[in-house]
């Protein structure tokens, strides 16, 4: 999966700023068409189900609103 290590100092800088991100860590989930699907600030335990799951229903075509709660 594509991924970018925003920090103040180097090149993705801006990535983070566009993003508003701020907190590390920050994670993005985006769809096909490039938008903002859900948003995981920290690192919380079952994190890597949860974001298993969103990209499993993404890959199904369906968007953010089938999202588990």
């Amino acid at each position: 999966m594509p991924m970018t290590m925003t920090t103040s100092t180097n090149d993705t800088a801006k990535i983070g700023k566009i993003y508003k991100a701020q907190s590390f860590p920050t994670l993005f989930v985006l769809g096909t068409s490039g938008e903002v699907e859900s948003v995981h600030i920290g690192a919380k335990q079952g994190l890597a189900d949860i974001v298993g799951k969103e990209l499993d229903l993404l890959l199904q075509g369906k968007s953010r609103t089938a999202f588990p709660k």
